[in-house]
């Protein structure tokens, strides 16, 4: 098992960045990971939605699977994600500040064909996922000035 947390100060209201978390048809759009979608989570991210995407580090990519297994409104939600080979939960917190939100973004990786060891943050490192600015792609690019705060 390995665990990566990541969080970052971002000048943007609660509900602009729901929105951005909701759509998943954009998800390819600005996180760096995800290639394209295979199937969007029809409605929205709400609880128990699923979605498929193509994607992930290379030479590791391939489809995976999502199901959104906790939900609580404006604030937090939880994505299990399978490819076969690893199963990745991912937890969303938004924290409201004194200059907009705080994301924070908790990894949770398990594989039955690998010993992760709990040391491996060399790893994400070397692949640009930890640390401000995460594993996304950079929303400035997507949309014009997000007022994202740099590290």
């Amino acid at each position: 098992m390995f665990n990566l947390s990541v969080s970052t100060d971002i000048n943007w209201s609660v509900d602009q960045m729901w929105a951005l978390l909701d759509d998943t048809e954009n998800y390819p759009a600005w996180i760096e990971v995800t290639d394209r979608m295979l199937e969007v989570a029809e409605g929205g991210v709400k609880q128990d939605a699923e979605y498929r995407e193509y994607g992930g580090i290379a030479p590791f990519k391939g489809e995976s699977t999502w199901k959104v297994t906790e939900y609580e409104p404006q604030s937090r939600q939880v994505h299990i994600g399978d490819d076969g080979a690893m199963t990745v939960a991912l937890e969303v917190i938004i924290a409201p500040n004194e200059n907009g939100i705080k994301l924070i973004q908790n990894l949770n990786f398990k594989t039955p064909l690998v010993d992760i060891p709990d040391d491996a943050d060399h790893v994400a490192r070397a692949h640009g996922t930890t640390g401000a600015g995460g594993h996304r792609k950079n929303p400035d690019e997507r949309q014009g000035d997000s007022g994202i705060a740099s590290a």
